[in-house]
This record gives C-alpha cells, sequence and structure tokens, in this order.
C-alpha cells in the first residue's frame, strides 16, 4: 500500500479503494433502475470520490495544504450524493403492502376485461 508509511494511512487507502468499489456498484444499480436522478446522483458521488482519492494521494505527496481541503470537500460532496439518492428512490413495499396491491391490480384487472371476474394481473380475458 504506502511503502514506508503508518499504518493507519494504509487502513485509509484500503477504505478508499473500498469506497470507490462500492460507488461503482452504486452507479450500476442506479443504473438498472433507468431513473435519471439516481444515476446522476450515483454519478456525482462516484466522481467525489475520485477526487478524494487523488487529492489525498496529492496530498500525502507534497503535503499540500489545497489538496487536504479538496479532498474533504469532494468526500463531503460524496456524503451528500449518496444521502440523496435515499430521498429520492421509492421506499421498498411490506409484505402486507405487495398483497394489497396484487389485489388492486387484479381488481382493475376484472374491471378492465369487462367479464367482472377476476384475472391475474397484466392478463386480461
Amino acid at each position: 500500500m504506502v511503502a514506508n508509511g503508518p499504518v493507519g494511512l494504509s487502513i485509509h487507502v484500503v477504505l478508499g479503494i473500498l469506497l470507490f468499489v462500492s460507488g461503482i456498484t452504486v452507479v450500476v444499480r442506479a443504473a438498472l433502475l433507468r431513473r435519471t436522478l439516481p444515476i446522476s446522483l450515483a454519478a456525482a458521488g462516484l466522481a467525489a470520490i475520485l477526487v478524494a482519492g487523488g487529492s489525498g494521494a496529492r496530498f500525502v505527496g507534497q503535503g499540500s495544504t489545497n489538496a487536504s481541503l479538496v479532498m474533504a470537500l469532494a468526500a463531503g460532496l460524496a456524503i451528500v450524493s449518496y444521502a440523496a439518492i435515499l430521498f429520492v428512490s421509492p421506499s421498498p413495499m411490506r409484505p402486507a403492502d405487495r398483497e394489497d396491491h396484487r389485489a388492486e391490480a387484479t381488481a382493475a384487472g376484472a374491471a378492465l376485461s369487462g367479464t367482472g371476474e377476476a384475472t391475474p394481473a397484466g392478463r386480461h380475458g
């Protein structure tokens, strides 16, 4: 990891790499949702992680205080981006809510089929 450096710095680098890999998985999962806002926020979070990592490397190599500030600000941006994803994403349904949703869909299917008989959701008689 970090040659001739403190163990704490090596752990910091390992955690940064794990954050980078996690950021990639968040982008992939957001892309599977096919919703623009979560994809954009996930990409912004991943970009912020990359900026933070690059600035951290520059800080360690050159001791630049500007690099330290950029690293901290980029990490904050990543946190805000990922927190925003939690607010814009739909909440998962509880099992009881799923049953209610299925019953409503079946009733709607019966109304659309015109027979009054309940048909499986998505299939019209």
